[in-house]
C-alpha cells in the first residue's frame, strides 16, 4: 500500500467547529506578516546572536500561556513576535543532521549529535540495553516526590546518590509510616523493573521488524532529529490537554519528552504510539518552524478565550482541538501521527 505524505493544514481557521472572527483572523494574519518579515531579516544571523535573554524571555512567555491565565492573553501575541525573532536561528541550532558511519562490511550506523538520544533510539531498535541510568530518571523522581510529600529533606539530590544510597533514603522515608518496609526493598524493586524493561517477551505474537534499526532512525530523521528525554526531567510542564499528563514536545529545544516504556524493546512495557505522537509535533516544526508555532498560538488564544480561568473548562476546550480540522493538535495526531505509524512499522506478527 502506497503511503502518501500528509498534507498539513496551513491555517487554524476552524476552532471548536466555528470559524474565528474576521477581526481575529486579520490580527493573526498581520502578526504572521510581521513574523515573515522578521524571519527574512534574520536568516543570515549568526547563532551567537541568540542571546540567553531572548531565549529566557520566550520561555517565560510560553510558561504563562501554558498556565492558562486570562491575564496573559496579550503575552500570546508577544510570543508570536518572539518566535519570529528567534525561530529561524533556533531552528538551525536545534535541528542537526545525523551522522552516518559506513563500515567495510557494507553496514552502517547512525549517530545523533546528542549522545543520549543515540543511546535511547538504539534501545528502541534493540541495539542496546535499557540501562540503570535510564531507569534512574524515574526512580530518582519517585524519591523526590516522596520527600516533598512527607516534608523530609534529603541529604543530597537523588541524582547524586548511588543505588544503595537511594535505597537507604527510601527506607528512611517509608519506614516512618510503614513498619513492614525493609532495607533493600527499593533496590530490589528497581532491579526487577530494569529486568522487565530488557526482558524478551516470548509469548508475544509480535517480533521486531527485520529492518527496525533503519525504520527507527529514518523516522527520527523525517521528524527533525529531535532529542529524546523522559517526562520526569521536565516536570514544570503542565499541558492544558491533560493537567496530569507530562509527555510533550518542546520546539525551543527540539526535544520530545516521553516515558521510559515508550522506548523499551519489551512489548508488554511499550507504547510506541506515544513516541509517534510526540514525533508528529517534531515533524510539524521540521516543516514549518514558525508557522507551526503561529498555529499553536492561535489555537491556545481561542482556548483561553472560551475557557476563562477554569482549568476544567480549559482542558475540555483544548481536548476539542484534537477533533477540529485545521488545528495544531488535529494536524499532529489525526494527520501526521497515523502517517508515521503506517510508514514505520517497528513490529510485525511472527
Amino acid at each position: 500500500m502506497k503511503v502518501e505524505q500528509p498534507n498539513n493544514p496551513s491555517s487554524p481557521e476552524v476552532t471548536n467547529g466555528e470559524k474565528i472572527s474576521t477581526s481575529e483572523m486579520f490580527e493573526v494574519e498581520a502578526l504572521q506578516k510581521k513574523v515573515s518579515e522578521l524571519e527574512e531579516k534574520i536568516r543570515g544571523v549568526d547563532e551567537a546572536k541568540l542571546t540567553p535573554e531572548q531565549k529566557g524571555r520566550f520561555e517565560r512567555v510560553k510558561g504563562k500561556v501554558t498556565n492558562a491565565s486570562r491575564k496573559f492573553l496579550n503575552a500570546v501575541k508577544w510570543a508570536t513576535l518572539v518566535v519570529g525573532t528567534v525561530g529561524v536561528v533556533n531552528y538551525e541550532r536545534t535541528h542537526t543532521n545525523l551522522e552516518v558511519i559506513n563500515h567495510s562490511d557494507g553496514t552502517h550506523e547512525y549517530h545523533h549529535q546528542d549522545i543520549r538520544t543515540t543511546h535511547l533510539l538504539n534501545v528502541l531498535a534493540g541495539k542496546e540495553k535499557f540501562s540503570e541510568q535510564d531507569l534512574r530518571v524515574e526512580f530518582d523522581h519517585i524519591i523526590k516526590e516522596m520527600s516533598s510529600q512527607m516534608n523530609q529533606k534529603l541529604d543530597k539530590d537523588p541524582s547524586d546518590m548511588t543505588l544503595d544510597e537511594l535505597d537507604e533514603a527510601a527506607f528512611s522515608l517509608l519506614s516512618k509510616t510503614d513498619a513492614t518496609v525493609k532495607r533493600g526493598d527499593f533496590k530490589e524493586s528497581f532491579l526487577r523493573e530494569l529486568q522487565k524493561y530488557n526482558a524478551v517477551d516470548t509469548n508475544s505474537e509480535w517480533k521486531p521488524s527485520d529492518n527496525i534499526y533503519e525504520l527507527v532512525w529514518q523516522m527520527e530523521k523525517e521528524t527533525g532529529n529531535p532529542k529524546i528525554r523522559f517526562a520526569a526531567e521536565d516536570l514544570h510542564f503542565i499541558p492544558m490537554s491533560a493537567p496530569n499528563g507530562t509527555k510533550h514536545y518542546d520546539p525551543v529545544s527540539n526535544t520530545i519528552f516521553i516515558d521510559p516504556s515508550d522506548i523499551s524493546p519489551n512489548m508488554r512495557y511499550s507504547s510506541f504510539n506515544d513516541l509517534a505522537a510526540e514525533l508528529s509535533h517534531g515533524k510539524q516544526f521540521e516543516e514549518r518552524p514558525v508557522g507551526a508555532m503561529m498555529q499553536y498560538v492561535a489555537d491556545v488564544a481561542g482556548v483561553l478565550k472560551r475557557g476563562g480561568l477554569s482549568m476544567d473548562k480549559l482542558t475540555k476546550e483544548y481536548q476539542k482541538l484534537y477533533d477540529t480540522p485545521g488545528s495544531f493538535e488535529h494536524d499532529a495526531h489525526k494527520v501526521i501521527e497515523p502517517y508515521l505509524l503506517q510508514k514505520y512499522k517497528f513490529f510485525v506478527k511472527k
